[in-house]
């Protein structure tokens, strides 16, 4: 045993000088992990990382760390194991103490296991987890004769024995419960035995020691694993390939690739090979430390949990990597070279020179005496005798030996040289950091003629003009040379800063600090370069054949096919297992492809590249209102929401930094960039809304679209059924407007015509035949009396009654001076031809004389009309009749015309109009129809009349006052028919 054991520690030594080292990321504290103590890792079904540690169980999904089961009794239990059952949509949790937890969504159940009967140690944990096809969980527990069964569907727990020793592990193997059982028969022999039905059934085992370990495990292709202590057994075809390792196993991983990582107790991890041979690995950050577990994401990098140092995320394992602090005790890593025999020389940034193969060995072929970055290695020059110049002429290295030799006549200035091309007469052009020179080596070092004093990266031939190109810093120079002279001429108006040229076929292609360029017959060709290296800075180039192009970019490492330039490049970075994303050097060479990624340097073979990442599954895991989560995937919200939340999940495990995301709201607007998977989206109008957004990747490249839809429902009052309420509503009302003004206009129009009917009959009334007949016989009487006088006086007031009469028959209103020139001729002409006769005063008040007060026609003349006939005719001829017509305001907005006489009175004339068959005026008749239209015509105010019995304190009648309240409106003081206000002739 010892000797065997010696043997793998050899091995071991041997392997480890040509280990692959995996570029491992870290992820502790310091970088947001909770806590650097990991006991397990889990990834479940959707791609999220469960990482438990000794400050609780959490879910990472490349951004942040989820906590699990606050607030339960979880919090004070280490999760040990983590196991998922999606058929029940259910994660199994178990923590030390024998604590045992089912996980249904965020609702933790604890499941009671302990029972008197039971042999366990309270600070044990259950040994191994399966569950079969009946949804039950079979455990063991620590030296108990049995195993645990729990139905994950009814929660009840059942403990039984089939067997009499103790069960030290259950686990599932290609769909079988398999039991380790095992006895203690005699002092420090312990004899063991696993139940394996399709590998020669019972194998049994006698070990020296007492601890023991016991796991098994599924492989792929029906294979299968299972250790007993320090002893691992693969089987596979019915044959079973074992390995002894340095501690006791804690478990073993397959990945994708089929490669199976097993975790050797404070030995860090193994690697063997998908038929089973170890492969030679050097992982530093794992050394001596106690790896708890190994899991592979969605993305195919894996994960190494440790007990003190955090998390470490490996992206691509086939890479192999040389560390230049380790490996190389310089700095940086600053230019490649190839050698004839498939060697690769690196220089460094402290002046030393490194000899590299393909199969992770290193070898230092030179180390400067004196040490500072003054002596950074430019470039590597090989020369035809087989001599390695590093960036300086004054010393060769023959990378055989590893001897150097010093030029010491060779001026220290050559220091800096980035390249060396010699001219067909035995001269050099030299490109430096200081200038381009042509130089001569033999038989006489020096320098013959500074070509210019531009920093020159890089020379190399012209076939079209049978000279050189240049890479500058201020662009490509092409020089022709004679024995005495030589011509510069211009290339292409490019003025760029140019690190590397690189012919392919008839192209020649550019590395400058703007982009990627290529050139054909001297014009530029941007249609030949990929869209995503034209911003980019392009530091080095290299060809594997007239196809391929490698371009190495501070974002990333480039492979274009030149055959075909539209299509999509394949880039190289971190996702990929390079050491960084900031490439300064390519070289491919002998089926290798070599690149100096960040200050390391990368190898990996050119027929099988790393594989592409695995795009991150960017999902929308909800959408929020105003803070609270909606249901479903098209919610509907409230319109008093006003900020809507989309959480994001993208899972982007290769990224060391958080991932940019873009949104638009419409495939028209412009992408809004976004950090973080929560996008906000404050003060939205109601509406639908569709968000595409998308996620960048390890690899820069924006990834597919997902949606996010919802919805926000408008209030009421802007719902088109409200809106449409409101228009019936406000419809009907214009309607009823329209209605209510067309009939007013109606009524008004019905009212006109009344009004203008009564005052035709008023007309008629005042023009009453018996009153012209007795005003005619009156003048006639005056003409046979040959009274001149009084029959030319008689017939000029009649005349001008009449003239006024006319007058006011064309017109509804009239003027108080017209009203009171026509009262006057009336009771003038009744004056004459009464006898008795009558005095009569026709007055207004001062304040009526100076407004332009009007008001409707033939509305006074009745009552004066009834006071002479039926008041003033019939008194005795002792009496004196006496008329008043008063006109005075009547508050502000009317006017009071007052008709009084000192008649008999009312009763009286009513008692002889009963007697005789006197006529009776129509005037008052009309009038008192009239009245009622008129106050309906005016907007303010009525018109009304009352009328007054004047008596004497002992009763005698004293006559009648008329009291006739007219409106002053602007109806009644403006005229409605303007067409006739001039009095027609007498």
């Amino acid at each position: 045993m010892r000797r065997l054991s010696l043997v793998s520690l050899i091995l071991c030594a041997v392997l480890s000088l040509r280990a692959q080292e995996l570029v491992l990321r870290p992820l502790n504290e310091d970088r947001g992990l909770p806590s650097n103590c990991v006991l397990t890792l889990h990834v479940d079904r959707t791609g999220l990382l469960w990482v438990s540690t000794n400050k609780g169980l959490y879910r990472y999904d490349g951004f942040d760390f989820e906590l699990v089961g606050g607030g339960t009794p979880m919090d004070e239990v280490n999760i040990l194991t983590i196991k998922e059952v999606p058929e029940l949509d259910l994660f199994i949790l178990v923590g030390a103490g024998m604590r045992l937890f089912l996980l249904e969504g965020e609702r933790v159940v604890e499941v009671p296991i302990h029972h008197p009967d039971w042999i366990v140690h309270d600070i044990g944990t259950l040994t191994g987890l399966a569950v079969d096809s009946a949804f039950r969980l079979h455990a063991g527990l620590e030296e108990s004769a049995g195993r645990l069964i729990v139905d994950l569907r009814t929660r009840t727990v059942d403990f039984q024995r089939p067997y009499t020793r103790n069960t030290g592990h259950v686990q599932q193997v290609n769909g079988q419960i398999t039991t380790w059982i095992g006895k203690q028969a005699a002092p420090l022999v312990l004899a063991d035995t696993i139940d394996l039905p399709a590998y020669r059934g019972k194998v049994a085992y006698r070990s020296s020691k007492v601890q023991t370990s016991f796991l098994a495990g599924t492989l792929t292709r029906g294979r299968a694993w299972y250790t007993h202590h320090d002893q691992l057994h693969f089987l596979h075809d019915g044959r079973i390939t074992s390995y002894t390792l340095p501690d006791r196993l804690l478990g073993a991983t397959e990945d994708s690739n089929g490669r199976i990582w097993a975790r050797i107790w404070d030995h860090s991890v193994r690697c063997f090979g998908p038929d089973f041979d170890t492969l030679p690995l050097r992982i530093e950050p794992l050394h001596r430390t106690h790896v708890t577990a190994c899991v592979e994401d969605q993305q195919g990098g894996l994960w190494f949990s440790t007990i003190d140092r955090g998390l470490f995320h490996c992206a691509a394992p086939e890479v192999l990597h040389f560390s230049t602090r380790r490996d190389f005790e310089a700095p940086w890593a600053s230019c490649l070279l190839g050698l004839p025999g498939g060697q690769v020389v690196v220089g460094t940034g402290n002046g030393s020179v490194h000899c590299l193969t393909g199969q992770g060995d290193a070898r230092t072929v030179y180390r400067p005496q004196t040490e500072g970055h003054a002596l950074e290695v430019k470039s590597l020059l090989f020369s035809e005798a087989g001599l390695l110049y590093p960036g300086r002429l004054d010393r060769s290295i023959d990378p055989a030996t590893g001897r150097t030799r010093e030029f010491p006549q060779r001026p220290a200035r050559w220091i800096g040289v980035y390249d060396l091309a010699p001219l067909p007469d035995g001269r050099y052009l030299k490109a430096s950091i200081m200038s381009l020179e042509l130089i001569s080596l033999e038989p006489e070092e020096r320098t013959l003629r500074i070509i210019n004093t531009d920093r020159s990266y890089r020379i190399i031939p012209d076939p079209s003009s049978g000279g050189h190109l240049v890479a500058t810093h201020r662009g490509i120079r092409r020089y022709t040379f004679t024995d005495t002279a030589f011509r510069c001429t211009p290339f292409a108006q490019s003025d760029t800063r140019t690190y590397d040229l690189l012919w392919c076929g008839d192209t020649l292609w550019a590395a400058t600090h703007h982009g990627l360029m290529a050139y054909l017959n001297d014009a530029p060709r941007p249609d030949l370069v990929p869209p995503i290296l034209r911003g980019t800075q392009v530091r080095a180039l290299s060809s594997e054949s007239a196809r391929w192009l490698w371009v190495a970019t501070l974002d990333g490492l480039y492979r274009i096919d030149i055959r075909r330039p539209s299509s999509t490049p394949q880039r190289f970075g971190r996702a990929q297992g390079l050491p960084s994303d900031a490439t300064y050097d390519v070289l491919v060479h002998h089926g290798i492809v070599w690149v100096i990624s960040g200050p390391d340097v990368a190898t990996f073979p050119l027929h099988s590249p790393p594989k592409p990442a695995t795009p991150a599954p960017l999902s929308v895991v909800g959408i929020l209102g105003n803070g609270v989560i909606a249901a479903g995937t098209r919610p509907r919200f409230d319109h008093t929401v006003d900020r809507v939340s989309i959480a994001l999940r993208n899972l982007d495990y290769a990224r060391t930094t958080r991932t940019p995301f873009r949104y638009r709201t419409s495939p028209t607007s412009a992408w809004t960039l976004h950090e973080g998977p929560q996008l906000q989206l404050l003060g939205l109008a109601p509406g639908a809304y569709d968000v595409e957004i998308q996620a960048v990747d390890a690899d820069g490249v924006w990834g597919g679209t997902v949606h996010a839809r919802w919805s926000i429902t408008p209030p009421f009052w802007a719902t088109l059924w409200f809106q449409v309420i409101v228009l019936l509503f406000l419809t009907s009302i214009i309607t009823l407007a329209i209605y209510q003004y067309a009939a007013r206009k109606q009524r008004m129009v019905r009212l006109a015509a009344e009004a203008r009917y009564h005052h035709h009959k008023a007309l008629l009334a005042q023009l009453e035949p018996h009153f012209v007949f007795n005003a005619l016989n009156s003048i006639q009487s005056f003409v046979a009396a040959n009274d001149a006088a009084n029959s030319t006086r008689y017939l000029a007031k009649f005349a001008k009654l009449m003239r006024g009469l006319l007058n006011a028959a064309h017109n509804e209103t009239v003027s108080l001076q017209e009203e009171m020139e026509v009262l006057e001729h009336y009771c003038a002409l009744e004056a004459l031809r009464q006898q008795p006769t009558f005095t009569y005063t026709v007055k207004a008040h001062e304040a009526l004389t100076d407004r332009p007060v009007r008001f409707p026609s033939f509305l006074v003349q009745p009552y004066v009309e009834n006071a002479i006939r039926h008041g003033l005719r019939n008194l005795p001829l002792d009496r004196r009749g006496e008329l008043l017509i008063h006109f005075e305001p009547h508050g502000p907005l009317a006017m009071r015309c007052t008709v009084q006489d000192n008649g008999i009175g009312r009763a009286a004339a009513n008692r002889l109009s009963e007697r005789t068959a006197a006529w009776r005026s129509l005037g008052t008749l009309v009038n008192q129809q009239r009245l009622p239209l008129l106050s309906r015509m005016v907007t303010e105010g009525t018109f009304s009349i009352e009328t007054t019995d004047l008596t004497d304190t002992d009763g005698t009648s004293r006559g009648t006052r008329v009291e006739i309240i007219v409106p002053i409106s602007p109806a009644t003081q403006q005229p409605e028919n303007t067409e006739a206000t001039t009095p027609h002739p007498a």
